[in-house]
Order: C-alpha cells, then structure tokens, then sequence
C-alpha cells in the first residue's frame, strides 16, 4: 500500500469508528487542514485532522506507532482542526486527542496502547460532551 492508500484507509476506518457516536460524518469538498466534519449532538460540527500510522517504530527498546503531527506551515493548531484521530491500520483502533495535547511533530502510541480500551477511553476524554 502507498501513503495515499494508507491515509485514505485510515479515514475510512476513523469515519466508521466516528459515525457510531455522531449523527452525521462528511469529509470537506476542498483540500483543508482537517479531514473530516462531524454533526454533534447539539447540531454543532467538529473537524477531525485524520493521522494514519502502519509503521513500528523503536526508542529505547519500546516500541510505538509513529504519527506526523504537523503540515507544511508548521503545526496543527486548534484553528485548523477540533480533534485528531490517529489511526493505527494494523491493530484496526483508532486513538483520539486535541490538538493543545499534541506537543511536537511526532505523536507517539505504544504498541500496547493502541487497543479498542484506549480507543473508547480516549474518545470520551476528547469528544464526551458532544457524542450522543
């Protein structure tokens, strides 16, 4: 698989994982920071910068799924998106968190981390007050 196909694929799975918990999910109609917009509960709408990992990655001896977390301009601030979904493709989970909590251009989960526990955790920590 490609990048592109890897990056579209995470989006797909991040939707499906999103439209059990929003009303309604679309993805932007022009190239934006963000890649994906969901309905709240309260008819508000939230964008979702979708980060797509299939790669390991070591630091001293553990190991991680390594994610991108900055374009072109620099990092993603709360101006460009609401929330992430990094999406590990191999354990099929995804894992959510606000920009303000993503420090560096590299985010990082341990391979332990990325399981359906952590995936319900951390959708209700960065998402709870809007999902259904």
């Amino acid at each position: 698989m490609d990048s592109t196909q890897i990056g579209q694929a995470g989006e797909y799975l991040a939707a499906a994982v999103l439209q059990r918990h929003f009303s309604a999910i679309a993805s932007p109609d022009k190239p934006s920071a963000y890649d994906l917009i969901v309905e709240t509960k309260n008819n508000s709408f939230l964008r979702c910068q979708v980060k797509t990992s299939d790669s390991i990655s070591s630091i001293n001896g553990n190991d991680y799924w390594r994610f991108h977390t900055h374009k072109s301009s620099g990092m993603y601030t709360r101006a460009d998106c609401d929330f992430f979904a990094f999406v590990v493709l191999r354990e099929r989970t995804v894992v959510f968190a606000k920009p303000e909590n993503i420090t560096s251009s590299v985010y990082r989960i341990r391979l332990d981390d990325a399981t359906l526990e952590k995936e319900a955790q951390t959708l209700k920590q960065t998402l709870g007050e809007w999902l259904l």
